[in-house]
C-alpha cells in the first residue's frame, strides 16, 4: 500500500496517519466513574491480528481487553465466569455475523488498565469464544470502547504501541497533523467521508476492525463494484460475534480520506454473508479498519471537536 499526503490541508509536515464486530447495544451508558492518573496517561497495548489489546486487571486476574471504537465495555462469558460474577439475560445481541448469541448484564467493580480506571460499571456479558477459536487469537477476553473515547481524548500511537488517554482540558491540537472531519453514529463510532476510486461515501472508523476497508453489499451493489474490480474467490475475511465473515478480496487503487489522504493500491473486503452488521441499509456504506490506520504512526480522536488527527 502506498501513502500520499495532499499538499491541501497539510500544515508543516507530514507525521502521522481503526468491526469484525461492532456493537451497538442501547442500554449502556457512561454515569459510572472512569479516570486516569494525572491529567494524562500512556498505556502500552499489543498489537495482535491488527487489534489492540489492552492488559486489563480485574479483581486479581488479568486479561486483554480490546480497544474498540464501536463497543462498549463487554467482558467474555467465560472471564465473566472465572471472576464469579452474576450474569443476568438481557436478550439477544447481532454482531458482523449472520447468528445472533445471547447477551447477559453484570456489575463490575473495579477495571484496572494501567492508569485508567473504569470503577462502579454496568457491562455487556458475551461469548468471544468463536471469535478466538475462529481466528486462532491468543486472547480475547473483553472489550473497552466508546466510553473511553467519550470521557477522553485518545492518541493511538501505532509505532510505538501505546495508546495515551488525555484530559481535555490539557490538550493542543497539534499543528504537525491533519484533521479530518467526523460525525458520531448513535453518538458513539466517528464517521468519515472515504473516497473510493471516485465514488464517495461514508465510511465508520472502527479499531476493532482487523481489515483495511470493507465494501458493505448494498454499497457494492450500488456501484457495480462486484463487475468493476477483478475480485477473489470467496475466502474466509475475519471472524465476527455471530459467525465467520465470508467475502471476497478487491484491490482499490486510489482511496482518499476526505481529500486530506490518499492511498494507493488497498486491498479491500466485499463480505458476501447476507445479514448482520455489513448489510446494512443507511447511509453507512463501509468500515475502515485497523489494517488500513496502522499504516500511520499516530491517530488521535477528538470526540469532543469531532476531529480525527493523524
Amino acid at each position: 500500500m502506498t501513502i500520499f499526503f495532499s499538499a491541501k490541508s497539510f500544515k508543516l509536515s507530514a507525521l502521522l496517519f481503526l468491526l469484525v464486530f461492532h456493537l451497538s447495544c442501547s442500554g449502556q451508558d457512561i454515569t459510572s466513574s472512569i479516570k486516569i492518573d494525572g491529567t494524562r496517561t500512556s498505556i502500552p497495548f499489543i498489537l495482535h491480528d491488527n487489534r489492540i489489546f489492552l492488559k486489563t486487571v480485574i479483581g486479581k486476574k488479568t486479561f486483554h481487553f480490546i480497544l474498540d471504537t464501536g463497543g462498549g465495555v463487554v467482558l467474555d462469558t467465560d472471564a465473566a465466569d472465572s471472576l464469579q460474577l452474576p450474569k443476568i439475560r438481557q436478550g439477544d445481541i447481532a454482531g458482523t455475523g449472520e447468528n445472533p448469541v445471547p447477551l447477559y448484564r453484570t456489575f463490575v467493580d473495579t477495571i484496572n488498565m494501567g492508569g485508567l480506571q473504569i470503577l462502579n460499571k454496568d457491562a455487556m456479558v458475551i461469548s468471544l469464544k468463536e471469535i478466538k477459536n475462529g481466528l486462532q487469537l491468543d486472547f480475547l477476553d473483553g472489550i473497552v470502547g466508546y466510553e473511553v473515547f467519550q470521557r477522553f481524548i485518545t492518541e493511538i500511537n501505532f509505532a510505538d504501541s501505546i495508546v495515551t488517554f488525555i484530559e481535555k482540558e490539557t490538550f493542543h491540537i497539534p499543528d504537525s497533523y491533519y484533521a479530518i472531519p467526523f460525525r458520531l453514529l448513535n453518538n458513539r463510532i466517528p464517521v468519515i467521508k472515504v473516497n473510493i476510486d471516485g465514488t464517495e461515501a461514508e465510511f465508520i472508523v472502527d479499531t476493532g476492525d482487523r481489515s483495511n476497508l470493507t465494501l458493505f453489499s448494498k454499497f457494492s451493489d450500488e456501484n457495480d463494484f462486484r463487475n468493476r474490480y477483478t475480485l477473489s474467490d470467496t475466502i474466509m475475511t475475519g471472524y465476527g460475534l455471530g459467525g465467520s465473515i465470508n467475502g471476497q478480496q478487491l484491490k482499490i487503487r486510489i482511496v482518499k480520506l476526505h481529500e486530506a489522504l490518499t492511498l494507493l493500491d488497498v486491498i479491500a473486503r466485499i463480505p458476501t454473508t447476507r445479514s448482520g452488521a455489513f448489510n446494512r441499509t443507511d447511509s453507512i456504506k463501509g468500515s475502515a479498519g485497523n489494517g488500513l490506520l496502522k499504516n500511520f504512526n499516530r491517530i488521535i480522536f477528538d470526540y469532543f471537536n469531532k476531529k480525527l488527527y493523524i
